[in-house]
């Protein structure tokens, strides 16, 4: 688990007891489960779980691996561009294209052709430049939009100077959420399921699966501060339909829009 991975889990846990109505005398981090809470008079263990689409178009990995490689490459190119550029840089992901070893390649002659152009940029100003190899969005793009050659899971890549801000860069895409259905909430119940026999001894365990979320940076650094959303498009669902009751050894089972809303599944054993 990334360092970071943490604070996101305390957020999402907070939000939850928030829309539960929930007070726990005391919340601890833990591993299998994630948190122990005391609530009331009972020791509860809560795992915490994304619901994420299914696997993107045959690649090997999954929609969460291929948002958080995106959004690395976003930083590593806000770290190449540097800080006396001093734009912001925003990226339009192709959702669930991998970054590869080319893409990679590509990062130092970006950055420079960027950096160049910051220069060049008036105050305020704003640019954009169009892949030169992607014909997707070309129906909603400016008809004298500037291509240039990107890496293959960008859309496109702007730059904003205004004179007040360091170098960041946030980034992000789109499309049609699915449903969430049985298909995607059963292989997390069966996986669970089989990995609580293994969890911390406690009156009861919740499992609380969370999706449309948008995670935020937890560096609080002025310079480096930004908001990336490296799961926000692949944990999004259209709305939820699914069997109930779920059949699980968990005591109770919930389900978190986040930010807004919390459901409870009705269960057995």
């Amino acid at each position: 688990m990334r360092p970071e991975d943490k604070d996101f889990e305390y957020s999402w846990l907070e939000q939850f007891f928030r829309l539960q109505n929930i007070a726990p005398d005391l919340t601890q981090p833990s591993e299998r489960p994630d948190f122990v809470a005391k609530i009331g008079e009972l020791k509860v263990g809560i795992e915490l779980t994304l619901a994420v689409h299914n696997n993107s178009a045959g690649s090997g990995f999954s929609p969460l691996q291929v948002a958080r490689a995106q959004r690395d490459f976003d930083i590593a190119l806000r770290d190449e561009v540097g800080d006396e550029a001093g734009v912001i840089i925003s990226v339009s992901h192709n959702e669930g294209v991998p970054v590869s070893s080319d893409d990679w390649k590509m990062l130092k002659g970006l950055a420079s052709q960027l950096r160049n152009q910051a220069r060049l940029l008036q105050n305020p100003g704003a640019l954009r430049f169009y892949s030169a190899n992607s014909t997707r969005f070309r129906s909603v793009e400016p008809a004298d939009a500037e291509r240039v050659p990107l890496p293959n899971y960008m859309q496109s890549v702007g730059i904003y100077k205004d004179g007040d801000h360091d170098t960041k860069v946030g980034g992000g895409g789109g499309g049609s959420p699915p449903v969430l259905t049985d298909n995607v909430l059963n292989p997390i119940l069966r996986a669970k399921s089989k990995a609580i026999s293994g969890y911390r001894s406690c009156d009861q365990h919740w499992l609380l699966v969370v999706f449309d979320v948008m995670q935020v940076s937890a560096n609080k650094d002025r310079k480096k501060g930004s908001s990336f959303p490296p799961s926000a498009y692949a944990t999004q669902f259209s709305s939820v339909s699914v069997t109930t009751p779920v059949q699980t050894p968990f005591d109770r089972v919930f389900l978190l829009r986040w930010p807004s809303e919390s459901i409870e599944l009705p269960t057995y054993r």
